[in-house]
């Protein structure tokens, strides 16, 4: 099992805002996040370039703070929909080699106030593996 934070994803990865702009300002906010939540995920992972995980599932716990400016995914749909990029990220760290639907498994988001250690909005992510069911 893998733990990291990372950031809420910028707006432009919203699903709902695809309509309302150029399609190069969400190709460099899709980068942009996708880079620095790759840098996180090798930070926790740790040295290594194997894939830790034939198969795996991701478990996003959204920690929403109301800040001026920020993203707030409102539901499950959208917020899933808009960490994508976070998603293509772990693979680039190894975390996984496919993201195909049946080698990862992205569980529904779980939406929680701050806690008195959280200090900011952002995503816990935890990867662990995924066994077969029988």
């Amino acid at each position: 099992m893998i733990k990291f934070t990372i950031p809420l994803p910028p707006r432009e990865l919203s699903p709902n805002a695809s309509n309302r702009m150029p399609w190069i300002v969400k190709s460099k906010a899709k980068k942009a996040y996708r880079e620095a939540v790759g840098w996180t995920a090798r930070l926790a992972r740790g040295p290594g370039t194997n894939p830790l995980f034939s198969r795996c599932q991701i478990q996003y716990e959204i920690i929403i703070r109301r800040e001026p400016g920020g993203y707030l995914p409102r539901d499950a749909d959208n917020a899933t929909a808009s960490l994508k990029s976070a998603q293509d990220g772990m693979k680039d760290a190894c975390l996984f080699s496919d993201d195909s639907h049946d080698r990862v498994r992205v569980l529904p988001p779980i939406f929680t106030k701050p806690g008195k250690n959280d200090k900011r909005s952002g995503i816990k992510v935890t990867v662990t593996a995924w066994e077969n069911e029988k």
